[in-house]
């Protein structure tokens, strides 16, 4: 069985691996867009339904479980199901759409300043958890960083 980044190299090429390590959590933040275009709809039901804080609870569980999961992944099929499927539709349900609906609730003066806000945490909190991620993987391994997340 081929080790996992030799098949991710050719995607991202070879570079060292703290670089590769960051290069492996950029490219797979954007979790395949097909599921997120599946679960997109399905998550704006499930808040219209059940409000944002249960909707986050249940996708925050779901993105815990396929992060554990990533620990025993052996192929690079079973790394696309995982993160690609479990970890992405987990991810979908705690990002933009409760988020944006809980301002949208909480904040009728300001609205557009509560927005900017949002973007700009998220958009940090990227530039921020990359080089923590490939610090993590470098010192202790991608399967324990994936467990540690």
């Amino acid at each position: 069985m081929q080790r996992l980044d030799i098949h991710l190299s050719r995607f991202i090429g070879n570079t060292k691996p703290p670089l590769r390590a960051v290069y492996l959590f950029r490219v797979f933040d954007y979790r395949l867009p097909v599921s997120s275009l599946i679960a997109g709809p399905i998550v704006g039901w499930l808040v219209d339904k059940f409000g944002s804080r249960n909707v986050v609870l249940g996708s925050g569980i779901i993105s815990g479980f396929g992060f554990v999961l990533m620990t025993q992944v052996n192929s690079l099929i079973s790394f696309y199901l995982i993160y690609g499927l479990v970890v992405s539709v987990g991810m979908s349900g705690m990002t933009y759409i409760p988020a944006f609906t809980v301002i949208a609730k909480w904040f009728k003066k300001r609205l557009s300043l509560a927005f900017s806000l949002l973007a700009i945490g998220a958009a940090l909190g990227g530039t921020f958890w990359s080089p923590a991620a490939a610090w993590l993987i470098a010192n202790y391994g991608w399967r324990s960083a994936f467990f540690v997340i």
